[in-house]
């Protein structure tokens, strides 16, 4: 999270981690992937208090992540397993990174999805009725699949900055491809420089 580029995102990060284990009472060892619990009881004031990434490691008191769910709309409440926040103790300092687990249970399970919501798309454009009578809902329902297609591409691809242009210029090519300029530019605080 040192890197330029992530740094405006750190402070998000860390409350997400937070809120992670405050929420689901458990994490990860990232040794052997292993869950065990993070009760509440014993360490939500302390998890509350921590102010970065190394306050977190110490309540913790070892290596482990948090995976953030990820929910499928082609399976509902099957959780595929989102992005991971990891710490881990280094000789100088706590490491903390953001992970997207590649295996190919995981990608089988991912590729179900994006073809569903292409096929979602897909049906969604061919609906010549709906946008000639109602566009607003036309422009509803193609904008839900390709804020999908990118959800579940961001949640699965490897974290660099060609993979998520990739993501960027599917959302901006499919809205296109559907008659809808995308205008709008993303919010300073939300796009790492």
């Amino acid at each position: 999270m040192g890197t330029a580029r992530y740094l405006a995102i750190y402070p998000k990060a860390v409350n997400v981690t937070r809120q992670g284990l405050l929420q689901t009472e458990r994490a990860f060892d990232t040794a052997t992937h292993q869950p065990f619990d993070v009760p509440r009881s014993t360490f939500g004031d302390q998890l509350r208090a921590a102010e970065d990434h190394e306050a977190l490691f110490n309540v913790i008191g070892r290596d482990f992540y948090v995976r953030l769910p990820c929910y499928s709309r082609a399976f509902p409440g099957k959780d595929l397993g989102g992005t991971e926040f990891r710490l881990r103790k280094r000789p100088l300092a706590v490491d903390f990174d953001t992970v997207t687990t590649i295996e190919s249970p995981r990608w089988n399970a991912f590729d179900a999805e994006l073809t569903a919501a292409w096929q979602g798309f897909m049906e969604a454009s061919l609906d010549h009725r709906t946008k000639a009578t109602d566009p607003h809902a036309y422009r509803e329902r193609i904008q839900d699949h390709v804020l999908s297609i990118a959800y579940y591409w961001f949640q699965l691809m490897p974290l660099s900055r060609g993979s998520a242009m990739v993501g960027l210029l599917s959302i901006l090519g499919l809205s296109l491809a559907a008659d809808m300029e995308t205008t709008a530019r993303i919010p300073r605080d939300l796009l790492p420089l």
